[in-house]
């Protein structure tokens, strides 16, 4: 017979956990949806990986105004869930402009900027641009299996 208490801490670790990963997932929503203003979207080629697997990225404009990038990384970083950022990729220097519609690709091999491979787990991948005096922030969920 197992103590009440220990029935009861285990039920209530499942239901958080079960919640926790429901806010935290982006399921990518289905069709990108193209917006007045500025906007900016991120989306992986598929939410789970396998471990040393590339991940395509893709950064599309889906507002109605070109958006500003201080490089040809398209501002570009993998977090963890936490915030500490694993991976920004280098760039070759520049800004770059992209148009309402358009779109720009990136390839990240899992290897992190020290250059070990990233571990099992949920990673956000984020892209920064300025619209004018606004910055514009999209974002992408993968998990690495």
């Amino acid at each position: 017979m197992m103590p009440a208490g220990l029935v009861l801490a285990v039920c209530v670790g499942a239901a958080a956990g079960g919640i926790a990963g429901a806010l935290l997932v982006d399921t990518g929503g289905g069709p990108l949806v193209f917006v007045e203003g500025p906007s900016l979207s991120v989306l992986a080629d598929k939410q789970g990986f396998g471990r040393g697997e590339e991940i395509l990225i893709r950064i599309i404009n889906t507002g109605s105004v070109p958006l500003e990038f201080d490089d040809s990384s398209y501002g570009v970083r993998v977090v963890q869930l936490d915030g500490i950022e694993l991976y920004a990729p280098e760039s070759s220097g520049g800004e770059r402009t992209m148009g309402p519609g358009e779109e720009a690709a990136l390839v990240w091999d899992q290897i992190k900027s020290d250059g070990d491979a990233a571990l099992h787990g949920t990673y956000k991948i984020i892209a920064t641009a300025v619209s004018g005096e606004l910055e514009v922030e999209g974002t992408a969920t993968v998990n690495i299996f």
